[in-house]
C-alpha cells in the first residue's frame, strides 16, 4: 500500500525541539505558562500534544491557536496544521483590531527596519541592560514589550510578540552571522522577574548551541571602555551598513558613511574590551545557576516551589 502522506507532524517537532522544549511534558508546562501570560490560564496535556504532532493533526481552537502563535512567533499553518478555506479572512476578523493597532502605530523608520532586516547578510549588536530582541526569549520578550508600554492590551501585545519572535527565527534559520555584545548589566535586570531573567539566560546558551554563525560577548563592569546606548548595524549589501539606534521617545535608522564609520569604530573597541565568545558564555551559565539557586532558596524558605520553568542545564 502506497503512503500518501508523511507520518507525523515534523513541523511543530523541528520548531518544539528548536526552542529547546526536548520532551512533550516540557512543551506543555511551557505552554501552560505562555498562555497565563497571555491572559488565557488554560491547560495542555501531553495527549493532546501527540495528537497535534500526530500525521494530520486536529486543528487547535481559537484560543490555543493564538498562544502557539505567541510562543512560535509563527502562523498556525507554519507549524504544520492544515490551513483553513478563507483562512486569511479569518484571521482578520479573528485578529484585525490588534493587528491594525499595531501596523497603525508602527512608523515608516520601523517599516524599513523590517525590511532591511530581512536582506541583512550580516548583524551587529550592542546592548546596555538587556538581550538584544534577537536573543530573548518568549517570556523574556513579552515582558520587555509591556515594560516598554504598560497599556497595552493582551491581544496587541502577543502580536507584537509574535512577529518578533518571527523576526528573531529568521535571522537563525538563514543563518545570517550575527555578533552581539552585552553589557555585564543585562545578566543582573531581572525584567520580568528572576524566573524570567533564569529562563533568558538559559535561551542564550541555547540559541549559542544551535546558531554556528552567532558570536556572543559579554562587556564586564570592570570594562574601562563601554558606549553609553544600544546600537545595531545591518549589512544589506557587500560592505554597505545601516545602523538603528532606539530612544524612549523614538528610533533613527543612520546609514551616511562617516557616521557608520564612528559605529563601526566603537564596536570595534567594543568587542575588545569584552570577554571572549567562550568565556562570556561561561559567565551567561554561571549566572544562570546562581538565579536558579536564589529561587530555588526563596522556593525552599517559603515552602513552595521555584518557578523556574525552562532553565534545565544546557
Amino acid at each position: 500500500m502506497t503512503r500518501t502522506h508523511t507520518p507525523g507532524n515534523p513541523a511543530l517537532v523541528a520548531a518544539r525541539l528548536a526552542m529547546g522544549w526536548y520532551s512533550q511534558a516540557e512543551f506543555a508546562a511551557a505552554f501552560e505558562e505562555a498562555a497565563s501570560v497571555l491572559g488565557h490560564p488554560v491547560g495542555l496535556s501531553v495527549r493532546n500534544i501527540r495528537r497535534w504532532e500526530s500525521a494530520n493533526p486536529p486543528r487547535p481552537t481559537a484560543v490555543y491557536q493564538h498562544v502557539l502563535e505567541a510562543m512560535f512567533g509563527r502562523r498556525l499553518a507554519e507549524l504544520g496544521f492544515r490551513p483553513l478555506d478563507f483562512e486569511t479572512e479569518a484571521e482578520e476578523g479573528d485578529r484585525g483590531e490588534g493587528m491594525r493597532d499595531l501596523l497603525n502605530g508602527v512608523p515608516d523608520r520601523l517599516r524599513r527596519l523590517m525590511r532591511l532586516e530581512e536582506s541583512a547578510l550580516s548583524v551587529f549588536g550592542y546592548e546596555t541592560l538587556r538581550f538584544p530582541g534577537v536573543l530573548q526569549s518568549p517570556r523574556c520578550a513579552l515582558a520587555t514589550i509591556h515594560m516598554h508600554e504598560p497599556g497595552l492590551s493582551p491581544a496587541v501585545a502577543a502580536e507584537r510578540l509574535r512577529i518578533r519572535l518571527a523576526r528573531a527565527a529568521d535571522f537563525a534559520e538563514r543563518g545570517v552571522p550575527a555578533w552581539f555584545v552585552v553589557s555585564e548589566a543585562a545578566l543582573y535586570h531581572p525584567i520580568g522577574g528572576l524566573p524570567v531573567l533564569a529562563e533568558q539566560l538559559g535561551h542564550v546558551l541555547s540559541m549559542a548551541s544551535r546558531w554556528p554563525l552567532l558570536r556572543f560577548q559579554v562587556l564586564p563592569l570592570t570594562s574601562p571602555f563601554t558606549v553609553s546606548s544600544p546600537m545595531m548595524m545591518m549589512e544589506t549589501e557587500p560592505g554597505y551598513f545601516a545602523a538603528w539606534l532606539e530612544q524612549l521617545t523614538g528610533s533613527q535608522l543612520v546609514d551616511g558613511p562617516d557616521d557608520i564609520g564612528v559605529f563601526r569604530a566603537s564596536f570595534d573597541r567594543l568587542v575588545e574590551a569584552a570577554l571572549s565568545p567562550e568565556a562570556s558564555l561561561e559567565l551567561v551559565d554561571l549566572r544562570r545557576r546562581d538565579v536558579c539557586t536564589a529561587l530555588e532558596m526563596s522556593a525552599y524558605r517559603g515552602g513552595g516551589s521555584p518557578a523556574t520553568a525552562g532553565t534545565t542545564p544546557v
